[in-house]
């Protein structure tokens, strides 16, 4: 079977087989009787999800991915530290050829918990246990089948990349003939429906999804986003 239609199958049966509860998804905001939000992560974090997502996978290349991640750790009280999206691109405007890895530094990072996820080769050697994939505000991400196109469901992550780190794309299975495009929706400034992008897991359940590769979207738009419980969302590191 051609990769890319084995990893949409994939992604749809990942999607509907995870058999999470409704209730197991929490973003980490709390409301007050006054109807006040607060969001109070422990003040070493380095490391989240986005609670939110961008519903396209137009980012605004890199650079506006990484400026996204600046502007919620920042609304989350964390300030003082640089800021990447963990995304690889082919040809971006700013930074060219790059694989996610090589993007965010060396760690250890610390979760909204103070829980440290790992260093750079230990995330990408045995991956970042899903109990440890929180948002900025410390919440969790878990797919429902009850409500699989909900934004609490959205439990596919942007990544461009592979298991590795390293810039993912669709593998041509004919020898001697060029694999197709890098999966990035078109290095993160598409939201077309004729573009993909891999995505991770931030409920990841067996050996053929995990944190950062588990699929592709099925297009770059929200309608296509929406098929295979995305909405946008990017992991965000610490990088100093």
């Amino acid at each position: 079977m051609h990769r890319l239609s084995a990893l949409l199958l994939l992604g749809v049966i990942a999607c509907g087989d995870s058999g999470a509860d409704p209730g197991d998804t929490d973003s980490g905001v709390t409301t007050d009787g006054g109807g006040n939000t607060t969001c109070t992560p422990d003040p070493g974090m380095t490391f989240f999800v986005t609670a939110q997502g961008s519903l396209s996978g137009d980012l605004g290349g890199l650079s506006g991915a990484d400026a996204r991640c600046g502007q919620l750790a920042a609304a989350a009280g964390i300030s003082g530290k640089t800021w990447v999206a963990y995304l690889s691109a082919e040809a971006d405007a700013t930074f060219g050829r790059v694989d996610a890895k090589d993007r965010i530094g060396d760690g250890p990072w610390l979760n909204a918990a103070g829980t440290s996820v790992g260093t750079n080769a230990q995330i990408h050697a045995a991956g970042i246990p899903k109990e440890q994939i929180l948002t900025e505000c410390g919440g969790s991400i878990r797919y429902s089948a009850a409500d699989p196109a909900s934004d609490s469901s959205a439990h596919d992550v942007f990544t461009g990349s592979t298991a590795e780190g390293t810039l993912e794309r669709e593998v041509n299975p004919n020898t001697g003939l060029r694999d197709g495009p890098a999966a990035t929706c078109g290095d993160w400034a598409s939201a077309s429906p004729d573009r993909s992008a891999m995505v991770g897991h931030t409920d990841h359940q067996t050996a053929d999804d995990g944190w950062n590769w588990a699929h592709y979207t099925l297009g770059c738009h929200l309608a296509g986003l929406r098929m295979t419980a995305a909405n946008g969302r990017v992991y965000c590191f610490a990088k100093d």
